[in-house]
Formats: structure tokens, sequence, C-alpha cells
């Protein structure tokens, strides 16, 4: 059987790095933030002088709010076995006076699969209202009976970061409950914002590849994306002119492991052709099958603020 620690990377993998992580993607060529230029893991990277504004366009994306399905693929659409929901929004808030905006993601099982594996994560990725740039980065995984909380904090004016993890299921007296480190980064993204920065990335063409690295806390990982061309499909959440896209991701400081095989062996995304660039579809072959994702609902930013104090709205995003 599956170590849950394992088997915990497709869903919250899916939903965080691709699905709610690369799910925006403006076609502009651009190197990853930070990276610039490629390198091999365990290699010196070359740095610019400063940070990009990468998450400037947040405050157009307040109030939107989407809906996906995971699962398991078979032969044929309609083969399929769902296994998990998740849910991404971003909210602006102030704190003690200073303006953030706070993308947030959530995904648990469901149905016979929660019966033999529970599984409630979520994800929050703060960033300062006023800079763009990511504050704090908080993973909590709830699984069977593990709980662990991951607090990644980017220091600021600094290319380094401190990531603080909880286990609550450990004893107290055990020195691996709370451990701390502090780490180099390569990027000022977290798997979260990583969506974002790739959503408000400038539409020139949509043949153009693109490419952006995060940090997820102990490393550096690049997302390279290549449009295959468009195409009409149906979801859920309705029928829509899409973009295709094949998605690659590789290290960019992890050291090389003998035998490591990677968790997504490929993967193909479906967006929106509109400057929305909306994530629609994902099928993946990873180290426990054919997975997919889904977009089930789509709550634009417009019609969120519109039903404000009257519940939340809910609409099927129409063909561009």
């Amino acid at each position: 059987m599956v170590r849950n620690r394992e088997i915990s990377w497709t869903p919250m993998a899916v939903l965080v790095a691709i699905a709610a992580g690369v799910v925006g993607l403006g076609f502009a060529r651009r190197r990853p933030a930070f990276v610039t230029a490629p390198s091999q893991p365990g290699r010196p990277l070359t740095q610019p002088a400063s940070e990009a504004p990468l998450l400037a366009c947040l405050p157009k994306f307040v109030g939107e709010k989407l809906s996906f399905e995971f699962g398991w693929q078979g032969l044929g659409a309609k083969a399929r076995i769902a296994a998990a929901k998740a849910e991404a929004e971003v909210v602006e808030r102030t704190v003690d006076g200073e303006r953030q905006f706070v993308i947030q993601a959530r995904a648990h099982t469901e149905g016979w699969v929660a019966a033999l594996w529970k599984m409630n994560d979520r994800v929050e990725s703060v960033v300062d209202g006023n800079t763009f740039r990511v504050d704090r980065y908080v993973l909590e995984q709830r699984e069977n009976d593990d709980h662990t909380k991951t607090t990644v904090t980017f220091v600021p004016n600094s290319r380094e970061a401190i990531t603080h993890k909880v286990r609550y299921h450990k004893p107290t007296d055990d020195p691996r409950r709370e451990t701390e480190s502090r780490r180099r980064r390569y990027s000022p993204l977290d798997p979260a914002s990583l969506a974002y920065a790739m959503r408000g990335a400038r539409v020139d063409s949509d043949r153009k590849d693109l490419e952006l690295a995060f940090f997820d806390g102990k490393y550096t990982f690049r997302i390279h994306a290549v449009p295959l061309g468009r195409e009409a499909i149906t979801v859920k959440a309705g029928e829509f002119d899409a973009l295709k896209l094949k998605m690659r991701a590789s290290d960019v400081d992890r050291p090389p492991k003998p035998g490591r095989k990677p968790k997504v062996i490929h993967a193909v995304l479906w967006v929106s052709s509109g400057p929305e660039r909306i994530p629609l579809r994902l099928e993946s072959e990873t180290f426990v099958g054919q997975v997919y994702g889904e977009l089930t609902d789509y709550t634009p930013p417009e019609k969120n603020r519109m039903e404000a104090g009257r519940g939340p709205a809910k609409e099927k995003m129409p063909a561009p």
C-alpha cells in the first residue's frame, strides 16, 4: 500500500503546483524569476539585482472562486474515479493597517476514497499589498492520523526563507515534532502564488512558451509550459475555447538522487483562451497512474462582488 505522505502528493501537487499553481499562463517568453540561465541541480545560479513584482495582477482576481474535481482517469472520458474536491480564491484584507492579498486553497478526499485515505489540506499564500511580494506561505496537511503544518517565511530584502514545520501527530518530546531551517531560495514565488504570476503575465502570443520557478520551503523548481494549439472543450463548468499546454517540471537546486523517479511524469493542461486564462482541465501521468482535474464551477470577481452579502454567487462561465 502506498504510504500517506507519498500519495498525498497527487491531489495537492495537482491543486497547488499545477492546477492552482500553473493556471494562468500568459505566453510571453520569459526566464524564471531569479533563475536567469538554465542550470543543473546543485550548480550555483546567476541572479538579477532585484525581484520583479510578478504578483501585481492580484487585485483583479479578488473575489474569483474556482472549484475542481480530481481523480483517476481510465480509458474514455467517462471512465473516471472521482477522489477529491478542491477550491481556490483570492481575498483582500487589512492587518495592522497593512494591505494584503491572500491566495487560499483547500483540497479534501470524498466518497469511498475518503474512507480509505482521509485528506483535508489547505494552502495560504500571503502577499504584501504594496510590494506584491510573498510574505508567507502555509501548507497544512491533515492526512489520516498525520497533521503537519509548514510555514515558509520569505525574509524581506533577502534571497532566503525560513521554514518552520510542526508535526502535531508526533509526541511533544520528539525532536522531530518541531523543526526550523533557513534556506536559499531561487524564486520569489511559492507554489500557490506561481498560479497568479503566470495568469498575470503579459499575453503576446499563444505560440510562445512560458517558464517560471517557485520555492516550496526546501527546494526551488522550474515549471515550463509549451502551447500545443487551441481546441473547444467541455468541462463541468461549461464549454470553452481553450489553449492546450504541455507542462514540464524540473529541479533547480535539489541534489540529484540515483533512482529517483518524478512524481509527475508528464501533464497536459487546458486553460481558457481569453485573458483570464481560467484553468479548465488537467490530465497527468503520475507515479500512481493517470489522474485528472476538471473545473466544476467558476465565479468571476465581478459577479462575486455583486453578490456580496447575499451568499456566494454560482455562475458557470460562458465560452469566450
